[in-house]
């Protein structure tokens, strides 16, 4: 893809600033270089692998901004930095040749992992670092796709597959007659990230990238064999922090600040009953049985609204049901008690998109490539936690624990919120079973 003239180039790449102040921006030879195709940006155009790069570390920033220190990464004060250093080196192994042909023609399957390639910046930026941050900032980078027994089986690093590294990562094997310019981009995303990152830059002297991504890779082979389980915690919201910072910058979706439920939301209702105002004082957990008809929605809001006043960082409300038309329901009865719109409250359930579409249409109606497309984006959001309203069931929560990798974001994002189980007598034991076996991890 050719690079934009130089007023477009000023208008899609404004200046990122690094976490030192400064501004930094990438040479004009990262230009060609490319980390998303126009199909599978959220922006509707390529976009080069400094802007992508950037984007994620912002977005991690503003996931850190909702969570902060919130249970066991109290204990983990790097945590925020390790998350925003992976996030900036996710993707930096896309610089291949390989990678870039993949992109411009399709027809050119490149057929390797980007983010072990990544692992080479990784051990070139950090090498000052203590080594349980690099070995976390390295599984944020790695893992933020697939899970290491799937990439131990494809990149075995015992010595008689090391042809093998240098074929499949080796400058060589993809800049042919360009080999020069593959050096020079090399160069220049080095610059780049070492000025982000506010660290040194390595001497030009710095190895072949392939036995550096092997060695990092062996290295995280043995860290995370055997960790304690706090760590091994610990190291799953780090890939779920990445993840869902890669992906909220791939959509172009931006996380709500603001929250719609108000401040001591019981003021709002003139004479409540007194298991509503007692609930609306309670610090802590709260158990609350009463009859039908008799305010427990409004219970439970007032109680919410009370935690969310004191906990740090921007703390999410998400309510719980186990059946969707209750979901539904009591989304639009939000948006009446919040003044705020459907639009300020996430869903999650099955059938998300459907009960989107649904809406977004009148009913004499077919919807048509347009609405499909709202809803798409809208859906998307929504998975992406953008609100800070959300109604779920727990399954959706659960995949969290039981899905494996993909799902590391979804656990991350119940950290440092305030959670409302409604209608628990409606599940069967061994469903009831595991939202209690959640609710400790919670």
């Amino acid at each position: 893809m050719p690079s934009p003239p130089d007023e477009e180039r000023e208008k899609q790449e404004p200046i990122i600033p690094n976490e030192c102040g400064r501004l930094s921006r990438p040479d004009p030879v990262l230009d060609a270089v490319l980390a998303k195709s126009a199909s599978h940006s959220g922006k509707g155009r390529a976009e080069t692998l400094a802007e992508h790069s950037g984007q994620t570390r912002d977005a991690v920033l503003g996931v850190a901004e909702r969570i902060g220190p919130a249970g066991p990464l109290a204990r983990y004060p790097e945590f925020w930095t390790w998350a925003e250093w992976a996030a900036l080196l996710h993707d930096a192994g896309k610089i291949a040749a390989g990678f870039q042909l993949q992109l411009k023609r399709r027809d050119k399957p490149w057929g390797e992992r980007h983010e072990v390639l990544s692992l080479a910046y990784v051990d070139l930026l950090a090498a000052g670092l203590p080594e349980d941050s690099r070995a976390m900032i390295a599984a944020g980078v790695l893992f933020h796709h697939r899970c290491l027994s799937e990439l131990s089986e494809r990149y075995p690093t015992e010595p008689e597959y090391e042809a093998g590294w240098k074929r499949k990562f080796g400058f060589d094997a993809y800049a042919g007659p360009n080999r020069l310019a593959a050096s020079d981009r090399h160069a220049a995303l080095l610059t780049w990230l070492a000025a982000q990152l506010g660290t040194s830059l390595p001497a030009a002297d710095s190895g072949n990238l392939w036995q550096r991504a092997r060695d990092t890779f062996a290295a995280a082979e043995d860290h995370w064999e055997s960790v304690p389980e706090t760590d091994g915690l610990v190291a799953v919201l780090l890939q779920g922090a990445v993840t869902l910072a890669d992906r909220s910058a791939s959509a172009d979706v931006k996380l709500d600040t603001d929250i719609p439920l108000p401040v001591r939301f019981m003021d709002a209702i003139a004479v409540p009953y007194p298991h509503q105002a007692a609930a609306a004082v309670t610090e802590g957990h709260l158990v609350l049985l009463s009859p039908t008809g008799s305010g427990k929605t409004e219970s439970g809001l007032g109680w919410a609204s009370r935690q969310l006043e004191t906990m740090p960082g921007r703390p999410r409300l998400v309510w719980l049901l186990p059946y969707r038309a209750s979901i539904d329901a009591i989304r639009d009865r939000f948006a009446g008690y919040f003044g705020c719109g459907t639009d300020g409250i996430g869903v999650l359930h099955a059938t998300t998109a459907a009960t989107l579409l649904s809406r977004v249409v009148c009913d004499d109606q077919a919807p048509g490539p347009e609405d499909a497309k709202k809803v798409r984006a809208m859906a998307g959001a929504m998975r992406l936690f953008k609100q800070r309203v959300r109604v779920a069931t727990p399954h959706q929560l659960l995949r969290a624990a039981l899905a494996g990798p993909g799902y590391a974001s979804v656990l991350l994002e119940q950290a440092n919120s305030v959670f409302v189980l409604d209608e628990l007598h409606a599940y069967d034991p061994e469903t009831f079973g595991r939202i209690c076996a959640a609710m400790r991890l919670w």
